[in-house]
């Protein structure tokens, strides 16, 4: 399924709400290999680690939905706005074993 910002933003709200922890805990980007970064670049546990993901409608949304969720809510930026073909946009909550 493809989502819109305003779903984006909604889900990753509701998310979060339900896995703990303020917006500044968790931290949010965008991808075209949502996995590869959550798994191998952060340091995700598929188990025991609180993320999501979500395939956004284009780029842009995908650059709307992590721009608002950092600029209005306050979650840390994983500073992935090299790819201009990412149109994932995932967020996890920091731990111990993340990066950030």
């Amino acid at each position: 399924m493809l989502y819109s910002e305003k779903q984006i933003v909604g889900r990753i709200k509701g998310h979060i709400a339900k896995r703990g922890g303020g917006y500044p805990a968790w931290v949010v980007g965008v991808s075209k290999e949502p996995r590869s970064h959550l798994f191998r670049k952060h340091g995700v546990r598929k188990v025991g680690d609180r993320w999501i993901l979500m395939h956004a409608k284009s780029c842009a949304v995908a650059r709307e939905a992590q721009l608002y969720l950092v600029e209005k809510l306050r979650l840390s930026d994983a500073a992935t706005k090299g790819d201009p073909l990412a149109d994932f946009v995932y967020a996890y909550r920091k731990s111990a074993n993340t990066k950030p």
